[in-house]
């Protein structure tokens, strides 16, 4: 017996059309209310399906209308698929911490300011431990004839990578990333950026940096603090001046919560002064400040909200915005589906990140290994070790994370956002309830019912 699935979303354009998105297919229809109204009948049952009738074979070919074997077929065709990505995903990505020290306090930080101050460097016999394991993986990849072989990428993360102390060790590095052609991610706070200036210049060709913003200098300066408590707005600007001036490719990220989304025009004019958008080494992009509190704080924003305010303020989605990209996973999915570039691609979601696909390694100067960043002062959250010999992956940890299945949640099992948000987070689900398998939902369905509202005109004009 055929019906109309469940996994549609209606969004209201103007007076006389309405936007359907189909979840399971990515199908994107324009429909009349007289249209909408058939639907809605059918839905609710009111109204006979014959398939003779044109609208009903126009809702076959398009995915909105199924039999039940035909619409479990799909979604055990995409469980599959998951679990043969889990199984078989190669690691591509390996991050190296030099220290997790840090010369910062940034109030927000999820790491423990105590291992910040109180820190220890990564000896040189632990960083040619990981040096080998990276060099034997890349090449057991290559004898293999993986094309993941050519992705092997080599991040700096900390604390801060780019202590005065760790610069031998950022050095030692460096060359070995270049002998086995793969570049290096650094994300740095861009304060010691002067000491590292011949270094940086040397291996330019090779490296792309991440510097960060808490807003405007009247904001930032309250949460990217010194230990004494200064802030740090203007030294961060002389440190972006010299990236871009060596020449290396530079992303500048801004944490963005309800303290400091209303003076981004500020920043703004801190971007002009400096010249810093016409350089083309140069991207800008946003990301919610997250709590992983059971109740959100006041000023932590969902992506929805925050995106509704960037579009009004055209401080995104414009040619001349601040902005160039929002990056979280509902922004991801949210602009795939409208990218007219993806037209006619599957945009499905079933793996929420890096660290759920265990397709990254994170070491740290103590030994340990973790494939969530934000888990590197977790010693319990560890899915492996290292020493001046061996780099040992306990792989029944690491299965804990890849093992992870959006089909397998209850909570996801009947969501019609199955296919768009993978679960959620699941450092949140491990931190909120002990357990890595527990939902963790986000605003999709407002992200999108936003987004759809700034771009209508667009959605009208272009027919989809």
């Amino acid at each position: 017996m055929s019906y109309f699935t469940k996994y549609v979303c209606f969004y209201e354009l103007d007076k006389n059309n309405i936007l359907m998105l189909n979840t399971l297919t990515s199908a994107l229809d324009i429909i009349d209310h007289k249209t909408f109204s058939t639907i809605t009948r059918i839905i609710r049952k009111e109204f006979q399906i014959n398939d003779s009738d044109d609208l009903i074979l126009y809702l076959k070919n398009r995915g909105y209308i199924f039999s039940e074997s035909e619409e479990k077929e799909i979604l055990n065709y995409f469980k599959k698929i998951n679990s043969e990505m889990s199984l078989h995903s190669a690691c591509t990505g390996f991050k190296i911490c030099p220290t997790m020290g840090c010369n910062l306090r940034c109030k927000y930080c999820y790491q423990s300011h105590s291992q910040h101050s109180n820190y220890e460097l990564m000896s040189d016999s632990k960083l040619d431990t990981i040096f080998r394991y990276i060099y034997n993986y890349k090449y057991n990849l290559l004898k293999n004839d993986m094309k993941d072989a050519k992705n092997i990428r080599i991040g700096l993360f900390g604390g801060e990578p780019l202590l005065i102390k760790s610069y031998k060790k950022v050095e030692k590095i460096f060359k070995f990333a270049k002998s086995i052609n793969s570049r290096v991610y650094i994300t740095t706070n861009g304060l010691t950026v002067n000491k590292y200036s011949e270094l940086l210049n040397e291996y330019k060709d090779n490296i792309s940096m991440q510097v960060t913003f808490d807003g405007a200098k009247s904001e930032h300066d309250k949460k990217r603090i010194y230990p004494n408590g200064d802030g740090t707005f203007d030294n961060v600007c002389i440190g972006v001046d010299e990236i871009l001036k060596i020449g290396i490719k530079l992303n500048i990220r801004i944490n963005i919560n309800r303290d400091n989304i209303y003076g981004l025009q500020n920043l703004k004019q801190t971007f002009d002064e400096h010249s810093w958008k016409s350089n083309k080494l140069l991207k800008v992009y946003a990301t919610p400040i997250r709590s992983y509190e059971k109740e959100l704080p006041f000023n932590v924003m969902r992506d929805s909200e925050i995106l509704d305010i960037l579009m009004k303020k055209k401080l995104f989605g414009q040619k001349d915005s601040l902005i160039d990209a929002l990056d979280s996973t509902v922004y991801d999915v949210t602009f795939r589906i409208f990218n007219s570039e993806q037209s006619g691609k599957k945009l499905w979601q079933v793996s929420y990140c890096e660290a759920a696909q265990g397709i990254q390694y994170c070491f740290t100067p103590e030994g340990l290994i973790f494939t969530c960043l934000r888990c590197v002062d977790k010693k319990e959250y560890s899915i492996g070790n290292f020493d001046e010999n061996y780099v040992n992956i306990n792989y029944e940890k690491l299965n804990i994370w890849k093992k992870r299945n959006v089909f397998d949640i209850v909570k996801c099992k009947n969501c019609k956002f199955i296919l768009l948000c993978a679960g959620g987070c699941p450092f949140y689900s491990l931190e909120r309830y002990g357990n890595i398998n527990c939902a963790i939902c986000n605003d999709i369905d407002k992200t999108l019912q936003i987004y759809v509202c700034h771009i209508k005109n667009k959605l009208l004009k272009s027919g989809i």
